[in-house]
């Protein structure tokens, strides 16, 4: 009896550490992950800091040009990240041409992104009556979606390298373009969608893929993490948000060319 409760109770834990490990392997729609990179949160919730923003503060906005070279997949997908949170903010803008000139660089680096050029295709497609009829919030779901699209495809392809730059684009131009104008107009409330963990994500995928053109990129990034677990709770201060708009800037220029 006292052998089979010992076999029982091994193959309950045995059970449970199976369960939680398979909660912790999820991605973000809900089936397995099987690597052992993190899946990222959305850099979408940074976009709230918009509705507390006044509408003329957002001229201060500057449009970023990407040049990776032809097959740089890293830097590429670093600049696709980066120019779907400038897409945000172009729409918040209701500035047409900076979202034309966004639209021609997705363009340019689809094929490296592996087959994105029919679906860059399609969402330029969609947007110019969109842009027409002023359909801005519309607009703005449809880069969303060609986020969300492009994050799930390259996670399905177990090309966590290049899913994590594209990442690390959309969370470091999102928090650089929206601290700069938090540290503008600073307050508590709005210092708080800087918050994430999803630093602490970025830096452990960056680890594992230990490429040394990535050295800047991965100490800013352990910086930012440290940065938001020693804020806790709490709100960021001022001296805070300048140093995260300084450790983004530094990753977007390492990493703007190659």
């Amino acid at each position: 009896m006292k052998r089979l409760l010992i076999v029982l109770l091994a193959l309950v834990a045995a059970l449970t550490g199976v369960s939680c490990n398979r909660d912790k392997n999820k991605l973000p729609d809900g089936t397995d992950k099987v690597s052992e990179y993190n899946a990222v949160p959305s850099f979408k919730a940074v976009f709230l800091a918009l509705d507390k923003v006044e509408p003329g503060d957002l001229d201060a906005l500057k449009p970023t040009t990407f040049a990776p070279a032809p097959q740089d997949s890293l830097h590429s997908a670093f600049a696709w990240g980066a120019l779907a949170a400038d897409a945000q903010l172009a729409v918040a803008r209701r500035n047409t041409n900076w979202l034309n000139s966004i639209l021609v660089q997705l363009k340019t680096l689809a094929p490296v992104m592996h087959r994105q050029t029919n679906l860059v295709n399609k969402l330029e497609q969609s947007i110019k009556p969109m842009l027409a009829e002023g359909n801005w919030e519309q607009i703005k779901q449809l880069f969303y979606d060609l986020q969300t699209t492009t994050d799930k495809m390259l996670m399905e392809q177990n090309r966590w390298n290049v899913y994590t730059l594209a990442a690390l684009g959309s969370w470091t131009q999102s928090v650089n373009q929206i601290g700069s104008l938090i540290a503008k107009s600073y307050s508590t409330e709005k210092s708080l969608v800087l918050k994430s963990t999803a630093w602490e994500s970025l830096a452990d995928n960056l680890l594992l893929i230990n490429s040394p053109e990535l050295t800047q990129a991965y100490t800013k990034t352990q910086e930012l993490r440290d940065i938001m677990n020693s804020a806790g709770q709490n709100a960021f201060t001022l001296e805070q948000v300048t140093m995260i708009v300084a450790a983004t800037d530094s990753i977007r220029q390492s990493l703007s060319t190659p």
